[in-house]
């Protein structure tokens, strides 16, 4: 019995990591998506705080970056 509740355990722990996996790929896609908006929109590259150019290592490192190094601490 232990080994089935075990088993059991196992299988409600993989789920959990799994549902967290998927909102977390959710997330992401969101970030995307809005990343391209700006593209589309001719706002990318700008911090949304401060409005500054967020630097091309920083995009490209990240292209989906929404502020500068400065507005993220």
């Amino acid at each position: 019995q232990s080994v089935e509740r075990l088993s059991r355990m196992d299988a409600i722990q993989q789920q959990s990591m799994d549902l967290a996996r998927e909102e977390r790929r959710q997330v992401r896609i969101k970030v995307i998506e809005a990343a391209l908006k700006r593209i589309a929109d001719d706002d990318y590259g700008y911090c949304l705080v401060c409005g500054d150019d967020i630097p091309y290592e920083r995009l490209k490192a990240d292209p989906a970056a929404t502020k500068c190094i400065d507005c993220t601490s």
